[in-house]
């Protein structure tokens, strides 16, 4: 993905001293995740890796955006060395009253003829995203970080990136074992992300339950905070 992935949009500009790094035809200001940035200059630099970009995006914009990222790397020389999927390779879900929702279908790219003849398939591809929203299918193969948000960008904090900077050994580690299968080794070796992610799910759902058995006003905001937090920490579930 790009949007919360690789940078933050807005329309507009954030009140903070720093600059937008791309701004695109509709006025829209782009801000890169910087250590998504070097996230894929490290993996571009492997000779088993080929980085590409999926996105719900107009073809012209991602470009416009991997231009200004090829200018910040220096193992990234040209855009012809990342695969760019935009909107025309995504799925189109009707939701009523016209309107439509771009999911990322990840059969479009395998299908595609170089997919083929690089022999990308459901088994090697792993798509690294903020937001499972827009996928269709092929969850197993997704990779869920922290999505980038405005406060990143105005009020940065170490450890809040902290965890990207831990997707490269990850990444790497997982191209030295040279596996056929990705799907297993992202199921048997979950990032702290989502295992976070994981137990707020988990919790969420038990806490439902009980409310809707024992509390007058269900989804009690207070009631289920603290109920989320308690259970997590019982199943070692909380990612700090």
């Amino acid at each position: 993905g790009v949007s919360g992935t690789l940078v933050y949009k807005t329309k507009g500009k954030l009140k903070c001293d720093r600059s937008a790094d791309v701004v695109l035809a509709n006025l829209t200001s782009v801000y890169l995740r910087p250590e998504i940035v070097s996230l894929l200059s490290s993996l571009a630099s492997q000779p088993d890796i080929q980085v590409g970009v999926y996105s719900s995006m107009k073809q012209s914009d991602i470009k416009a955006i991997l231009s200004k990222v090829i200018e910040k790397t220096c193992t990234i020389s040209r855009l012809d060395d990342i695969l760019i999927y935009s909107r025309e390779y995504c799925t189109t879900e009707l939701l009523g009253d016209n309107l439509k929702n771009c999911l990322k279908d990840l059969n479009n790219i395998w299908s595609t003829p170089y997919s083929r003849k690089i022999q990308m398939t459901k088994s090697n591809t792993i798509l690294i995203d903020s937001s499972s929203a827009k996928l269709s299918n092929a969850f197993s193969n997704l990779l869920l970080i922290p999505p980038y948000q405005p406060l990143d960008i105005t009020n940065p904090q170490p450890h809040t990136e902290a965890f990207i900077n831990n997707l490269e050994a990850y990444l790497l580690q997982l191209a030295n074992r040279r596996t056929d299968n990705v799907e297993q080794y992202l199921a048997d070796n979950k990032t702290p992300f989502e295992i976070g992610q994981e137990g707020r799910k988990l919790a969420e759902e038990w806490v439902k339950g009980r409310c809707e058995k024992n509390c007058k006003k269900v989804g009690e905001a207070e009631e289920m905070r603290e109920v989320i937090e308690e259970l997590s920490k019982q199943k070692g579930l909380v990612s700090d």
